[in-house]
């Protein structure tokens, strides 16, 4: 006989002790491994994310420009990571609905695209800018 036949197992046990924020942080971190691992564009925006921050940390931006920096940067990243969820939806439960459903999936797209495009026109203009003012 299996000798947890009749108990939880541990993660459910550790998970039943731990309180609710930090299992919540818990999830969260999981959230992330999972999508860098699973998925290599949104490995690619965290790695220019990385190239980001050090420009602006370079640069010296103010704290308004970091601000906008990283609005910009986590609406891009949200938005993919939004898009993801609904491609993974799609792909469990897509076949139950018409194929007129799946313009939902190229919304998503669409609307994930578009967030990207806004937030590196954003993030260039701040950057160049203050390349600009520190060159001249």
């Amino acid at each position: 006989m299996h000798p947890q036949s009749n108990t939880f197992t541990e993660d459910e046990r550790r998970e039943k002790q731990r309180p609710s924020w930090r299992q919540h942080l818990i999830e969260v971190e999981r959230g992330f491994a999972q999508i860098i691992r699973s998925d290599s564009v949104f490995f690619f925006h965290t790695f220019c994310l990385t190239i980001v921050l050090t420009c602006s940390f370079i640069l010296g931006l103010s704290m308004m420009e970091w601000a906008m920096v990283v609005l910009s940067c986590t609406l891009a990243i949200s938005a993919e990571m939004f898009n993801k969820v609904l491609k993974a939806i799609w792909d469990s439960l897509g076949h139950h609905f018409s194929e007129a459903a799946r313009n939902s999936i190229r919304i998503g797209t669409a609307s994930a695209t578009l967030t990207l495009i806004g937030a590196s026109i954003t993030v260039g203009i701040i950057l160049g800018h203050r390349l600009w003012v520190l060159l001249h």
